[in-house]
């Protein structure tokens, strides 16, 4: 678990990837930006009144060849801003890097972001 602050985005990043590199993955570049990408979404959006119970958890695990990562917040859901500060890329752009791009409400409050990448190109990917 880390704070819904800015240093998560690159603390998360830098995370998943020595897990990645640990479990021999050799593809980081998707997996980085992505990560980024929705942790800073997460960082960004998700507690825009400063509530107090502001983190980001962040999971990750091989299975079958793929890399899983969920990246959960406890925040106001995905709701439009008008005020927003982003660019308004960063969903496509997860889904352009990822073989399988999930987003939920959860029941209890907030986002679950799931992201699978495959191992290799042409693999049967994250059905």
């Amino acid at each position: 678990m880390l704070p819904a602050s800015p240093s998560s985005v690159a603390e998360a990043r830098h995370e998943l990837t020595a897990y990645a590199e640990r479990c021999g993955w050799y593809d980081l570049w998707p997996v980085k930006v992505a990560v980024s990408e929705a942790v800073g979404n997460a960082v960004v959006h998700a507690y825009p009144d400063g509530s107090g119970r502001d983190h980001v958890r962040i999971r990750a695990h091989l299975d079958q060849g793929r890399l899983l990562v969920s990246i959960e917040d406890d925040g106001v859901g995905m709701r439009p801003r008008i005020d927003s500060p982003g660019l308004g890329i960063g969903i496509s752009l997860i889904q352009r890097l990822t073989d399988r791009l999930v987003m939920k409400e959860r029941s209890e409050g907030g986002v679950q972001v799931e992201l699978c990448f495959a191992r290799h190109a042409g693999q049967d990917a994250c059905a």
